[in-house]
């Protein structure tokens, strides 16, 4: 029973991804922080880098006139 639920899970966050990029018409783009962060942050020094990092990738897709979202 739990695996069915997690499996419609599933389904339903894909269904709810493929609604959204239809929505936006093309224009969505999927900024992934798990390949932008690929070590764990261990002091708090480092959240100004990890944070440029993902700053820079969202103004990018933005240069391009995209709307972004996050994973």
């Amino acid at each position: 029973m739990e695996a069915r639920i997690d499996t419609a899970r599933t389904r339903a966050d894909v269904a709810a991804r493929q609604l959204q990029e239809l929505r936006a018409a093309g224009r969505l783009a999927w900024v992934r922080v798990a390949e932008l962060v690929t070590e764990p942050i261990t002091d708090e020094a480092e959240i100004s880098a990890v944070l440029e990092r993902i700053r820079h990738a969202i103004a990018d897709q933005i240069a391009e006139g995209k709307q972004v979202r996050l994973r």
